[in-house]
């Protein structure tokens, strides 16, 4: 069986070259692997992390995939066109209770923390990637980055996101778990910035 790195660098996807994520990924969802039933990638471009995960989950997991464009065609996967900003069209996209949810959507503030506030109650595993690219955008001030909610989350137990409603904050704040953060380079200048939260309502 081949690692999920190696099938990353086979579909060629940056997780695996650049970025550097997926042994860390593999460490951590190994132990759930043969029981996942459903997991959700947010940002498909061409298809290449939904392929890795289509080779590495088992054949009975539904994967699904979202983004706001052009969807390329992948077998035995669920695709859909999801504004990953708008609240209404991610709860009718839900499709269930999923094991996990990867975020490699968007990268803005409002996209992360409105996908976040709305999904991680429909999930055991939550994994935001990329938090570094407000860095390499410069599209927010200094102290707007979704990581210091992150390392406040892990610290004080404290989510204070504009884009969550008082009970998405409330859940948030009961039941997630800030399990590891994955940088590559520095907390002050990463090169790649990647989180995993655990939901404790489904332990």
């Amino acid at each position: 069986m081949s690692s999920l790195n190696e099938l990353g660098r086979k579909h060629g996807t940056d997780k695996a070259t650049y970025h550097q994520y997926l042994d860390f990924y593999q460490e951590y969802l190994e132990p759930y692997k043969n029981s996942m039933s459903r997991m959700l990638e947010i940002g498909v471009k061409t298809g290449a992390s939904i392929r890795m995960w289509r080779d590495w989950l088992p054949q009975h997991t539904q994967i699904e995939g979202w983004d706001i464009r052009n969807l390329p065609t992948i077998e035995n996967t669920n695709l859909k066109i999801v504004d990953q900003t708008n609240k209404e069209q991610i709860y009718q996209n839900i499709s269930g209770v999923y094991d996990f949810i990867l975020d490699d959507g968007l990268h803005s503030q409002q996209s992360i923390e409105t996908s976040f506030s709305c999904l991680f109650p429909f999930c055991k595993i939550y994994i935001i990637e990329d938090l570094h690219a407000p860095w390499c955008f410069k599209t927010y001030e200094r102290g707007k980055f979704t990581i210091d909610l992150i390392e406040t989350l892990m610290s004080e137990n404290l989510w204070n996101s504009e884009f969550s409603d008082i009970q998405q904050a409330k859940y948030i704040m009961s039941f997630a778990r800030v399990e590891k953060i994955f940088i590559r380079g520095t907390r002050n200048k990463p090169d790649s910035m990647s989180a995993i939260i655990k939901n404790l309502y489904y332990e």
